[in-house]
């Protein structure tokens, strides 16, 4: 019997800004190890913002990460399949994944869901369809306060939590068919020498939090560039005083 989940892999680049090198590079890997599956990019182009008011004016205030958040749900549920974001780099198929049951993944950052690392799962999926349902209900507010505590990672949390989902736990989890992955699978942690992969790492996460205050940015951009060299303690120390003292208050 053919799997419920399309072989089809979809991702968001709203803006009209060209796709950068390193995301670019990135798709080519996906179909480079997942041939059969077919890559749809979704933007302007192909996607109705005005559907749902939040995405609508998410957009009108330029917060693309925010209208990738409605329309990650919004394509999975109409077609199908499987999203990730551009900053995913896969090392092997997640074919195997996909034909076991829909799923999304833990960060490393946060130990929480984070459906930006992936998010698959059969068209019409009921739990797609609540998370949607919470966005056409929400009012979208463009304020540093608002787009803290209404982050995709919160939106789909919140609905997990109706099943049993614990915030924070870093551990395998699983509804009624769906799963949600520790962090080694698509987001293990940044550290001496590199991302910390095992044999069960499917795909590592550079996140760049565009819609963040430059402060916030910097840390996190310092972050994933010295990890590797002083290890993710020391790096988060020195970014977090660094940014307070060149940015001096634009950062949380």
């Amino acid at each position: 019997m053919e799997p419920l989940t399309p072989k089809v892999l979809h991702y968001c680049w709203f803006g009209g800004k060209p796709l950068p090198q390193k995301a670019q590079a990135n798709v080519e890997r996906w179909q480079e190890l997942m041939p059969d599956y077919e890559i749809v990019r979704w933007d302007e182009s192909n996607f109705d913002v005005d559907e749902c008011p939040y995405a609508r004016d998410a957009y009108k205030a330029g917060k693309w990460a925010f209208v990738s958040d409605y329309a990650r749900f919004k394509v999975v549920y109409d077609n199908g399949g499987t999203y990730m974001d551009i900053g995913s780099e896969l090392l092997k198929s997640i074919d195997p994944l996909v034909k076991e049951s829909g799923f999304t993944a833990c960060d490393y950052e946060s130990h929480a869901v984070n459906p930006g690392l992936v998010l698959s799962a059969e068209a019409h999926s009921d739990l797609i369809g609540e998370v949607l349902e919470s966005y056409r209900n929400l009012d979208f507010v463009d304020s540093i306060e608002f787009l803290y505590s209404h982050t995709v990672n919160h939106i789909f949390g919140e609905v997990l939590e109706r099943y049993g989902y614990q915030w924070g736990v870093d551990a395998l989890w699983e509804y009624d068919g769906f799963r949600v992955y520790p962090s080694e699978y698509f987001c293990p942690k940044l550290d001496f020498g590199g991302f910390k992969c095992t044999s069960r790492t499917y795909s590592t996460h550079v996140s760049t939090a565009s819609w963040l205050p430059a402060g916030e940015r910097f840390r996190i951009g310092f972050i994933n560039k010295w990890a590797p060299y002083v290890g993710d303690f020391i790096a988060r120390k020195i970014a977090r005083i660094l940014s307070l003292t060149l940015y001096k208050g634009d950062s949380r």
